[in-house]
């Protein structure tokens, strides 16, 4: 039971990892007060477009949306 929890945590951060591995920010984040709008590629090629958003809370900055 344990090996299986343990390979299957093993494949989702590599799935993680091929995921954002390639990734980067794609032009300035765009911040109103707390929260910021930040544009990403990500995927196998670092292609794919998203946006994420994140919150500001107590000085630290947190994934909100993705």
């Amino acid at each position: 039971f344990e090996n299986n929890n343990l390979r299957r945590l093993t494949k989702v951060q590599d799935d993680f990892v091929n995921q954002f591995k390639n990734g980067s920010i794609d032009g300035e984040a765009v911040i109103e007060a707390d929260v910021a709008v930040v544009k990403i590629k990500f995927g196998p090629t670092g292609t794919k477009s998203e946006k994420i958003e994140l919150k500001k809370i107590m000085g630290n900055w947190y994934l909100s949306d993705f």
